[in-house]
């Protein structure tokens, strides 16, 4: 997940030592609130639910109703790239939800 550095909960650190033989190095992460979070909210789309449901139509009509031809250009591929992401903001703004996280 990419999230600006100043927004980020979670210090990221590199385990330098581990057992087996791995062909990568794991990333673990130390997890801590600060104290003045007491009202942690996050937006989302519960699964299953009917907003997911609706979620997934405007996605669905939003791309059906984006110009398909193929593009040529990088200005044709940049347009392209932000009406599909224009059709997935548009359809999680009016779908999900905020909720508030507690202990």
């Amino acid at each position: 997940m990419f999230i600006k550095a100043s927004k980020s909960l979670v210090q990221p650190f590199w385990l330098l030592e581990w057992q087996g033989p791995l062909d990568h190095i794991p990333l673990a992460s130390k997890f801590s609130l600060p104290s003045e979070l007491e009202d942690f909210k996050r937006v989302s789309i519960a699964k299953g639910s009917d907003a997911e449901m609706q979620f997934v139509e405007q996605l669905i009509g939003g791309i059906r109703g984006i110009r398909l031809e193929t593009p040529t250009t990088i200005a044709e591929v940049d347009v392209m790239a932000q009406a599909v992401a224009d059709v997935f903001s548009k359809a999680w703004s009016d779908n999900a939800t905020e909720n508030r996280i507690t202990c």
